[in-house]
């Protein structure tokens, strides 16, 4: 295997490692939204059923809450870290397989076309349907959401100390 071979399948590898992480990502956000949705469900219908009293069950649930969005936080935030890091990764092969290939031109990102400073570069608002907003980004998605969980947990964890 010469070097541009081994360059192009460490290439491959690395979009298809990626890929997969982006897929587990997106299961585990999906799984865990879910739960805290349903928490927050089952707390919001036995506010409306019996009201808030400050009991150890009416604690409970916004505690299981807030914990679950905590972790949900902290994972989203790491994972966005390490898809950056990735998007580097594969960003510093395709400049390696340039230079090899002794091109002045960077060559673009087939597999992965939105690199940070390409999406710069785009229009951000072509229609209603097509816009991109730089503070919410996919990857982003996750940790914004469980950030506006932690503070539906804290503002009905208060709720419930006050009431």
């Amino acid at each position: 295997m010469d070097k541009l071979d081994f360059l192009v399948e460490s290439y491959k590898s690395l979009i298809e490692i990626y890929n997969d992480y982006l897929n587990r990502i997106w299961s585990r956000f999906s799984i865990l939204l879910t739960v805290d949705a349903a928490l927050a469900g089952i707390f919001i219908s036995k506010w409306f059923e019996k009201g808030l009293e400050f009991s150890s069950i009416a604690i409970l649930i916004p505690i299981l809450g807030l914990i679950l969005s905590m972790l949900l936080y902290f994972q989203s935030a790491q994972d966005r870290f390490i898809i950056r890091r990735f998007r580097f990764q594969l960003k510093e092969l395709r400049i390696k397989i340039t230079k090899f290939l002794d091109i002045e031109e960077e060559l673009s990102a087939n597999c992965y076309p939105f690199m940070d400073e390409e999406l710069e570069k785009k229009k951000v608002f072509e229609d209603l349907t097509s816009w991109r907003c730089q503070l919410i980004t996919v990857t982003r998605l996750p940790a914004i959401s469980s950030i506006s969980s932690i503070l539906f947990w804290i503002a009905f964890f208060i709720i419930l100390i006050v009431i």
